[in-house]
């Protein structure tokens, strides 16, 4: 099998997915190549930021912490956050998620007369402890200090009592074909029982997430409602989706 780097490298991220780990010696006869090129493959996508090397082969890259993402295009997120805050309701029960993008929404969360917002994010939360008329309530678990959020089975247990009227997310990355993606399988697994527990999702991604890669799925496309960007409609053209519209 003569993959070109692009399928190769989607090939490998499938292993670490599966395995937690890749393999020079086993993926390179899995995939039909050199263990040379397996190297270098392996040696681009850490440059990616998407694997860590390790004698032998390669490990999940460690995630940016919450405060080297959030300087990050700081105003392409406010341009989302803007818009996904139209969409909050005043009553009823929303989550958010541990982004930095929704972490600008919660600076902007409309006062609510009987809103309660549940999160996994510690900053949201003391963020959310200031708006009149907003019940903020955290999420049990562990807490990554990578993300400044909490995640484990308790965290998810404690999502999985919940039925939420929407669910506001944003990713790591973004496939249109294929959905959201996170640097860590635990955020992955976290999200994916908020969306479990969501009557709606919203899903808010700036252009650069379309650019990033992360290895763990946390919700296909055809489970995000509403999808909000900061790019021209134009941009979506053939994907199947479009920004500020009801996805299925």
């Amino acid at each position: 099998m003569n993959l070109d780097f692009e399928n190769r490298s989607q090939a490998l991220l499938e292993i670490l997915r599966a395995h937690g780990e890749i393999r020079t010696v086993t993926s390179a006869e899995e995939l039909g190549v050199s263990q040379m090129t397996i190297r270098r493959d392996l040696a681009e996508l850490e440059r990616l930021g998407l694997v860590r090397l390790v004698r032998g082969g390669a490990k999940p890259a460690d995630a940016r912490p919450f405060s080297t993402r959030n300087v990050l295009f700081d105003a392409e997120k406010w341009v989302v956050a803007k818009k996904v805050a139209r969409l909050v309701p005043k009553t009823g029960t929303i989550a958010i998620d541990s982004s930095t993008t929704m972490a600008r929404l919660c600076k902007i969360l409309p006062s609510g007369s009987g809103l309660t917002v549940v999160t996994n994010s510690l900053i949201s939360f003391q963020t959310l402890q200031s708006l009149p008329g907003v019940t903020a309530l955290l999420t049990g678990g562990l807490f990554d200090v990578r993300s400044d959020s909490l995640v484990g089975s308790n965290c998810q247990q404690f999502i999985a009592g919940f039925a939420f009227d929407i669910y506001f997310a944003s990713t790591a990355a973004f496939s249109p074909s294929r959905g959201g993606f996170e640097s860590t399988q635990e955020e992955a697994a976290v999200k994916a029982a908020f969306v479990r527990s969501s009557a709606k999702v919203v899903v808010g991604v700036n252009s650069q997430k379309l650019d990033d890669h992360a290895p763990f799925a946390s919700f296909s496309t055809s489970e995000i409602d509403v999808l909000c960007g900061d790019q021209d409609p134009s941009f979506w053209a053939g994907t199947g989706l479009s920004p500020h519209t009801e996805t299925r």
